[in-house]
């Protein structure tokens, strides 16, 4: 809510303090981008990792027991891959952020010392 408060006061501010305040609403926007995915993946795994206990509470005949042992197997392997993707997710944001944060410093000391050529 507050996101869309200080976006609508934009406008009555001036160039320097809307550049300053659009720069802030788009690091709050794209870190609450990388929390949701990051509670998406993290989601995936604790649900597969429920249905690898599926076995435990459901009995049967051979062809239902292969079965689940399939389906064991199929859960495992997308918890893992899901705990991979999450670490990879985690990794990105953490360079998005030190990225963002060094390229802020940039800007505000301004063109003298921001040689990169």
């Amino acid at each position: 809510m507050s996101t869309i408060v200080r976006l609508h006061s934009v406008k009555h501010l001036g160039s320097d303090a809307a550049a300053r305040c659009m720069g802030v609403l788009r690091a709050r926007c794209t870190n609450l981008r990388y929390a949701i995915v990051a509670e998406l993946y993290l989601s995936g795994i604790v649900l597969f990792m429920s249905f690898q206990f599926i076995p435990m509470f459901i009995m049967g005949n051979d062809v239902e027991s292969k079965m689940l042992s399939k389906f064991l197997l199929d859960s495992a392997f997308a918890t893992n891959l899901l705990a991979v993707f999450l670490i990879l997710h985690l990794a990105q944001w953490f360079i998005f952020n030190k990225i963002n944060a060094y390229s802020d410093r940039l800007l505000r000391a301004g063109p003298s010392t921001s040689n990169l050529a």
